[in-house]
């Protein structure tokens, strides 16, 4: 996977956030805390990862849903399950 793709689908997930969260796609960077900078709680965390699994067709099961600390360790997940899928 080119690091292009990387950037698309940090694009794709800030935007996702962005909506979720009602804030602006400049206040999310790929190093943000989900729960510290961007005050998601398990419920935001289950509207992320639906968000997840209908913009890229993936499963992600909550075992996995629920290590997920970074935008970066979201984007890092979708680009294994995509390599993987």
């Amino acid at each position: 996977m080119k690091e292009s793709d990387k950037e698309q689908i940090f694009l794709k997930i800030r935007k996702a956030l962005a909506k979720l969260l009602k804030v602006s796609e400049g206040e999310i960077s790929m190093e943000a805390s989900l729960k510290d900078d961007l005050g998601i709680d398990s419920v935001d965390n289950l509207d992320l990862l639906f968000a997840i699994e209908d913009g890229f067709k993936l499963k992600i099961s909550e075992e996995e849903a629920v290590q997920l600390r970074t935008v970066s360790d979201v984007v890092e997940l979708i680009k294994k399950e995509l390599l993987n899928g």
